[in-house]
């Protein structure tokens, strides 16, 4: 039986920030002797490599959280106080902004708004490494990339969190909780399709979109976390009155039309169109389309979805045939025009 571990319940973006400032704080050099103060400093070089930089000779290092919100701020080689005193840090400082997220999302301008705090204490942009931290798989990572941060994800955590050999038991509870979600996610090419978990198909997703690339209509593909993980939208194509493209939902494509205004006759209009044009349609090799066994009446309406689109042997994903299989749905969409 799996002991109790902490982060099991632990599970908000308050006890990660919380574990993040308690590592940073080993980086201290009355710890030095401590093999947690170099799996710290590791934390800072692997910060440091997101920016192309050497690791640097720390000198003074101070952690603030919730300084004008932002959830952690690292200043290097220099310390709030003496910034605000001075307006003018010194040129071998810097600050580190870390935007930690679990799985949440992204608020209003808060990125931009962050770095233009820190920007304001005096530091120049070159001494400013802004980072969004996340442990949960996100795909879209567009708007962290409009404002220049960058992404340290999940993955990039446990590399320097592996390093660690010791029985320090927060430590090693953090480590083992996200390791479980990180071998969960990575282990579908090895497990009968059957026995997924939910994290399982998200890691199916995810090595889908390195071949599938952007959605047509500029958006990026994402995908959610909730108790059925979707991946979506895909093959988006511009039809008359609306948008026609595929969510996958587990071994499920579903077909969804998205109308392009709130107006419910146009809704109710669409919704009876694309019933009675989709359902029951013949895709080769796929057989009919099934209707959805709900069908509501939306802005956003899933008609149908086919069941046989991930292609298995022996029970095993093969990810380019299932590739081929979606490039082959997206055709058949390219090629349906209700209007005639």
């Amino acid at each position: 039986m799996n002991k109790p571990n902490i982060f099991k319940f632990a599970t908000k973006e308050l006890s990660q920030d919380a574990f993040i400032c308690w590592l940073l704080a080993w980086v201290d050099k009355a710890h030095q002797d401590d093999e947690l103060h170099t799996v710290g400093l590791r934390f800072i070089e692997s910060l440091l490599a997101k920016f192309n930089l050497n690791p640097v000779q720390i000198n003074a290092f101070q952690i603030k959280q919730q300084y004008k919100r932002i959830d952690i701020m690292v200043l290097i080689n220099t310390t709030l106080g003496a910034v605000q005193k001075s307006k003018k840090p010194p040129e071998d400082s810097l600050a580190i902004i870390i935007e930690d997220k679990v799985g949440a999302g992204l608020t209003g301008n808060q990125l931009e708004r962050y770095y233009k705090t820190v920007r304001n204490l005096g530091f120049s942009e070159n001494q400013i490494l802004p980072v969004y931290f996340r442990t949960k798989d996100k795909l879209d990572l567009s708007a962290i990339e409009r404002n220049h941060y960058k992404a340290y994800m999940r993955e990039d955590f446990l590399k320097v969190l592996q390093s660690y050999k010791g029985t320090n038991q927060v430590l090693n509870d953090f480590r083992t909780y996200w390791q479980q979600i990180e071998d969960d996610t990575n282990v579908f090419q090895d497990l009968d399709i059957g026995a997924w978990k939910n994290q399982t198909w998200i890691g199916f997703y995810k090595s889908l979109r390195e071949d599938l690339g952007h959605g047509t209509n500029g958006n990026k593909n994402l995908f959610n976390t909730n108790s059925s993980p979707t991946y979506g939208p895909l093959f988006v194509q511009q039809k008359q009155d609306c948008k026609l493209y595929i969510r996958l939902c587990k071994d499920k494509l579903n077909f969804t039309v998205e109308a392009s205004s709130k107006d419910t006759e146009l809704i109710k209009k669409l919704r009876k169109k694309w019933l009675n044009f989709l359902v029951n349609k013949d895709i080769d090799r796929f057989g009919k389309v099934n209707r959805a066994e709900r069908v509501g009446v939306g802005q956003k309406m899933t008609i149908g979805y086919i069941e046989n689109y991930v292609a298995a042997e022996n029970g095993m994903v093969n990810v380019d045939k299932t590739l081929t299989n979606l490039k082959g749905i997206e055709q058949f969409m390219k090629s349906l025009d209700v209007e005639r």
